[in-house]
């Protein structure tokens, strides 16, 4: 997906959501273009990405979010996702890693 704001036609950010192998649950990506953080767009934008999957029949949702990233971390908690466990990713296309908390979702 990708977000625009509806007066401008301003691109905002995108957010994904990918099936995982075993078929147990979606993973959910973000992207808030800087210039909109701190304005409800994060939190606006996994909503949505939730709710999509929702209609499509998910009940259980994934996301893994780099330690360091306080506003993302509180995001992702105030829509009710807890910590799963710990783990770490590549930033793309580099070679820098993050110390990472995966979360987990489930609407069951």
């Amino acid at each position: 997906m990708v977000a625009f704001l509806k007066d401008s036609n301003e691109f905002v950010g995108t957010g994904s959501l990918v099936p995982m192998e075993d078929s147990t649950h979606w993973d959910l990506g973000y992207y808030i273009h800087k210039k909109y953080w701190r304005q409800g767009y994060a939190t606006e934008l996994i909503k949505a990405l939730i709710n999509f999957g929702y209609t499509q029949g998910d009940r259980k949702f994934t996301a893994d979010v780099a330690q360091q990233n306080i506003a993302s971390n509180a995001v992702i908690k105030k829509l009710g996702f807890t910590v799963e466990k710990e783990g770490c990713f590549n930033k793309q296309e580099t070679n820098i890693v993050y110390k990472s908390y995966i979360y987990k979702l489930n609407l069951e």
